[in-house]
């Protein structure tokens, strides 16, 4: 963005300000971080609150619900994120009994697990909200079971956490108490709409990168749409006008 450069889908999630102040040249395709936030907290209120921690295991699911927040800490906004996460909560009169943040660094991940479930489990937490990466929540799981805890897991709006592919390396006897919010698509079927089936109409193979086209190909299908609108006469500005003025229908992606 410094040197004037369009980027489409290279930054973690960013508060508002960070794409103002950036206009016209990044672009995330995901909820912002604090969009999904919001959709956490009205669920959380809607769904959750005053009520006992019932999706639980054995030892929590007859407790009035205690919560947690367990993030990643990726960028300068996540700890202002997760502060007006706790705010927002002690506002709807259900304060964090504990936040832990944790770095995606295999040097240190193993040390973080044994320490943040600790804590959790020692708070009285009931049902921990992870916001976070979908390789993590394999050691913290796994890590849970050791410690013979079984919390309820709400999935805060976290990229991938909710997709079959990393919820079968998580500890299943953790992953049966998860549920939550997700911001992907409606799945259908590869084979016959999406990513997938346009490559292989396109070359008449398969894609090398079966298992990744469809969190691959977002990126280049928004920026050509969007190139087919400019025309001839490409800026940064005319391609940030052009892109608002997609008309998105129900049912139509």
């Amino acid at each position: 963005a410094a040197r004037k450069i369009v980027c489409v889908g290279c930054t973690p999630g960013q508060p508002a300000d960070f794409y103002t102040e950036r206009d016209p040249y990044v672009w995330g395709l995901d909820g912002s971080a604090a969009q999904k936030q919001a959709h956490v907290l009205e669920f959380i209120q809607k769904q959750l609150l005053g009520k006992n921690a019932e999706h639980g295991g054995d030892d929590v699911k007859s407790k009035p619900r205690k919560f947690g927040l367990l993030y990643l800490e990726s960028s300068g906004a996540s700890k202002d994120l997760a502060d007006t996460f706790a705010a927002s909560m002690s506002d709807l009169g259900a304060p964090f009994g504990e936040v832990v943040a944790y770095a995606l660094n295999p040097a240190t991940i193993q040390q973080t697990v044994s320490q943040a479930i600790s804590k959790m489990k020692a708070a009285g937490v009931t049902t921990i909200i992870f916001n976070g990466d979908p390789v993590a929540p394999r050691d913290f799981t796994k890590e849970a079971t050791a410690q013979e805890y079984f919390p309820e897991w709400v999935v805060a709006a976290s990229t991938l956490v909710d997709v079959t592919a990393f919820a079968r390396t998580y500890d299943q006897q953790q992953w049966a108490h998860a549920f939550g919010v997700t911001q992907l698509a409606a799945r259908g079927n590869p084979v016959t709409s999406g990513a997938y089936a346009n490559y292989t109409w396109f070359t008449g193979t398969e894609p090398l990168a079966d298992g990744t086209i469809g969190t691959i190909s977002p990126n280049p299908a928004f920026f050509f749409a969007v190139l087919q609108l400019v025309g001839p006469n490409l800026t940064p500005e005319r391609f940030r006008d052009a892109a608002f003025t997609i008309v998105t229908r129900p049912g139509i992606s």
